[in-house]
Protein backbone atom coordinates (compact mmCIF):
# COMPACT_ATOMS: atom_id res chain seq x y z
CA UNK A 1 0.00 0.00 0.00
CA UNK A 2 2.53 2.50 0.88
CA UNK A 3 4.58 1.69 -2.95
CA UNK A 4 1.25 2.59 -4.68
CA UNK A 5 0.75 5.66 -2.70
CA UNK A 6 3.81 6.59 -3.21
CA UNK A 7 3.70 5.98 -6.70
CA UNK A 8 0.34 7.60 -7.12
CA UNK A 9 1.43 10.83 -5.57
CA UNK A 10 5.04 10.89 -8.10
CA UNK A 11 2.27 10.17 -11.15
CA UNK A 12 -0.12 12.52 -9.97
CA UNK A 13 -2.72 10.14 -10.02
CA UNK A 14 -5.81 11.02 -7.79
CA UNK A 15 -7.07 7.01 -7.07
CA UNK A 16 -5.27 4.04 -5.98
CA UNK A 17 -5.93 0.36 -7.45
CA UNK A 18 -6.93 -2.36 -4.56
CA UNK A 19 -7.03 -5.36 -5.37
CA UNK A 20 -10.07 -7.27 -4.66
CA UNK A 21 -12.91 -5.96 -2.96
CA UNK A 22 -10.38 -4.05 -0.31
CA UNK A 23 -12.24 -5.37 2.94
CA UNK A 24 -9.49 -7.79 3.24
CA UNK A 25 -7.75 -7.31 6.46
CA UNK A 26 -4.88 -6.34 8.34
CA UNK A 27 -2.64 -6.37 11.33
CA UNK A 28 -0.09 -3.37 12.16
CA UNK A 29 2.52 -2.65 14.54
CA UNK A 30 5.28 -0.69 15.32
CA UNK A 31 8.72 -1.78 14.23
CA UNK A 32 10.55 -1.32 17.41
CA UNK A 33 7.26 -3.52 19.26
CA UNK A 34 7.95 -5.54 16.21
CA UNK A 35 11.70 -6.10 16.97
CA UNK A 36 11.26 -5.93 21.06
CA UNK A 37 8.87 -9.11 20.36
CA UNK A 38 10.88 -10.58 18.03
CA UNK A 39 13.67 -10.58 20.69
CA UNK A 40 12.01 -11.73 23.60
CA UNK A 41 10.44 -14.57 21.48
CA UNK A 42 14.53 -15.39 20.36
CA UNK A 43 15.55 -16.17 24.29
CA UNK A 44 12.37 -17.73 25.21
CA UNK A 45 13.19 -21.91 25.79
CA UNK A 46 9.71 -22.19 26.21
CA UNK A 47 8.67 -20.83 22.44
CA UNK A 48 11.16 -23.21 20.61
CA UNK A 49 9.91 -25.29 17.46
CA UNK A 50 6.29 -23.43 18.56
CA UNK A 51 4.58 -21.36 16.24
CA UNK A 52 3.89 -18.10 17.07
CA UNK A 53 1.41 -14.85 15.89
CA UNK A 54 3.36 -11.80 16.49
CA UNK A 55 1.38 -8.93 15.99
CA UNK A 56 -1.66 -6.96 16.75
CA UNK A 57 -4.95 -8.24 17.39
CA UNK A 58 -6.67 -5.17 15.92
CA UNK A 59 -7.33 -5.90 12.27
CA UNK A 60 -7.34 -2.90 9.44
CA UNK A 61 -9.32 -3.24 6.51
CA UNK A 62 -7.57 -2.40 3.03
CA UNK A 63 -10.05 -0.39 2.06
CA UNK A 64 -10.20 1.93 5.76
CA UNK A 65 -6.03 2.23 5.47
CA UNK A 66 -7.22 3.61 1.83
CA UNK A 67 -9.33 6.37 3.75
CA UNK A 68 -6.86 7.12 5.98
CA UNK A 69 -4.16 7.69 3.57
CA UNK A 70 -6.59 9.62 1.48
CA UNK A 71 -7.20 11.93 4.23
CA UNK A 72 -3.76 12.60 4.74
CA UNK A 73 -1.96 16.06 3.54
CA UNK A 74 0.12 16.11 0.85
CA UNK A 75 3.19 18.80 0.72
CA UNK A 76 4.02 20.68 -2.66
CA UNK A 77 7.07 18.59 -2.68
CA UNK A 78 5.11 15.46 -3.08
CA UNK A 79 5.60 14.17 0.41
CA UNK A 80 3.29 13.33 3.34
CA UNK A 81 3.29 16.62 5.63
CA UNK A 82 2.48 13.89 8.52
Amino acid sequence: MCRKTIEAIDKGHLTLDIWGNGEQTRSFCYIDDCVKGIDRIMHCADLIATPVNLGSSELVSINTLADKIEKMPVSNSGGSTT
